[in-house]
C-alpha cells in the first residue's frame, strides 16, 4: 500500500492556510475549535470475494447476528476534532475523526466445510469542511455543512479453518465525505454546545490478498452519526 504520509501532510498544510492566511481585519471573523464524541449506526453493503475462492460468503456483526451474503451493521463510537475560521455566517475548517472498531464476523461455505473470519476496522478521516449558519435566535443556532477528504482504514483480520489460524493486518484508504446538520447552544461568548446528525460515506476498502489469494472487497461503507461537541470561539 502507498504511504499515508502524503495526504496527511497535504491536509495539514491546507488547515494552516485556513487558520492563518485569512484577512485579519475583516469584520466578524473568529477562530473556531471543536472537539467531541460520536455514536454511529454503521453498515457495509455490496461485499464480495475476489480471487480464487468459489465459496459463498456469509457475514454478520457482534450486535446483529442475522447472517447475510453481502451486508452487515454495527454500532461504532469515536471522537473528532476540528479547527477553522468563521467569516460572518460561513465556517471553513479542517476536520479529524477516529472511529473505533467496526466488527465483521463471517464464514465461507456451508455447515460441513466452514472457514471463519473475524475482522476489526478502525477508521480515521481527514477532511476539509465548509458550513453555513441558516438561522439564529437568541442563544440558539442552526446550520448545515459539507465535508470531503480521505479515510484511512486499519484492518485486523483473523481467519481460521479447522486447525489453521492466521492473523493478518492491512491498511487501505479511500475518498470520504459527509453532510451534516447541527443545532448549537451558545453557552457564553466563547463556548458553545453542538448537537449534530450527519450522514457519512466512509469509502471503499479491501482486505487482502490473503495467503490463499482471496480478497474481501467492501464497496459501500456508510454511517448515520450522532455527535456531541464543545466549541471554543475567539
Amino acid at each position: 500500500m502507498t504511504s499515508h504520509t502524503s495526504p496527511v501532510l497535504t491536509l495539514c498544510i491546507s488547515l494552516m492556510l485556513v487558520l492563518f492566511c485569512s484577512p485579519s481585519k475583516a469584520d466578524d471573523t473568529r477562530l473556531h475549535i471543536e472537539s467531541g464524541i460520536l455514536l454511529s449506526y454503521t453498515s457495509i453493503e455490496k461485499t464480495q470475494l475476489s480471487g480464487a475462492s468459489q465459496e459463498q460468503l456469509f457475514i454478520y456483526s457482534d450486535q446483529f447476528s442475522s447472517h447475510d451474503h453481502d451486508s452487515s451493521e454495527d454500532f461504532v463510537s469515536g471522537v473528532y476534532f476540528s479547527a477553522g475560521r468563521h467569516w460572518h455566517e460561513w465556517l471553513l475548517q479542517g476536520y479529524y475523526e477516529y472511529r473505533y472498531r467496526f466488527d465483521i464476523n463471517g464464514h465461507l461455505g456451508d455447515t460441513i466445510r466452514v472457514a471463519h473470519l473475524r475482522t476489526n476496522i478502525n477508521t480515521q478521516r481527514l477532511m476539509l469542511s465548509i458550513g453555513r449558519s441558516l438561522y439564529q435566535a437568541d442563544k440558539w443556532q442552526w446550520g448545515v455543512s459539507l465535508a470531503a477528504g480521505i479515510s484511512l482504514h486499519d484492518i485486523d483480520l483473523r481467519t481460521f479453518d479447522r486447525n489453521e489460524d492466521y492473523t493478518l493486518n492491512y491498511s487501505d484508504r479511500s475518498f470520504t465525505w459527509h453532510i451534516k446538520t447541527d443545532i448549537q447552544y451558545h453557552w457564553s461568548d466563547t463556548f458553545t454546545w453542538s448537537l449534530a446528525l450527519q450522514r457519512a460515506d466512509l469509502g471503499k476498502l479491501t482486505f487482502g490478498p490473503q495467503f490463499d489469494g482471496i480478497a474481501l472487497d467492501i464497496n459501500k461503507y456508510t454511517g448515520i452519526d450522532l455527535t456531541l461537541g464543545l466549541v471554543y470561539q475567539f
